[in-house]
């Protein structure tokens, strides 16, 4: 396990934000997991969970996350963007998620809009009690 300590690089009215993150490495199954945190005071602001499957060249954003009182002060944004560092980094051709309104979240619409602003691409709509969509993003 890695740990790193990552400056903001925003310039926010919430200040003092640090982003901490985390590497999990299984070598018997090729597989990278990281865990980014943005912290403010001591607490847990945002985070975003990634899975790099090395073998295979793909990858999974599994959770992203941002606190209602600190959501668009590019919390996501940056947190995204670490994590696309990571799996070009590591490689990764094909990158999946799945884009899942929170109750006190934004609108799949919204969401579908931030994700595709990275080159993610719908693959697959789900209607359903709750209505997501699978998108990916290939040759990153």
């Amino acid at each position: 396990m890695n740990f790193h300590s990552i400056d903001y690089p925003y310039d926010l009215r919430i200040k003092k934000i640090k982003f901490e993150k985390e590497i999990f490495s299984n070598d018997k199954v090729h597989v990278k997991e990281y865990h980014y945190r943005a912290i403010n005071r001591r607490k847990v602001i945002g985070f975003i969970i990634t899975h790099n499957y090395l073998f295979k060249k793909e990858g999974c954003i599994a959770n992203l996350y941002v606190e209602k009182f600190y959501r668009r002060n590019g919390i996501g944004t940056s947190l995204m963007n670490m994590a696309i560092n990571d799996i070009h980094e590591n490689k990764i051709k094909e990158t999946s998620l799945i884009a899942l309104p929170h109750p006190d979240g934004p609108s799949l619409k919204e969401i579908i809009k931030f994700y595709e602003s990275f080159g993610f691409k719908i693959n697959q709509y789900y209607e359903d009690d709750y209505s997501c969509c699978e998108m990916i993003k290939t040759d990153i």
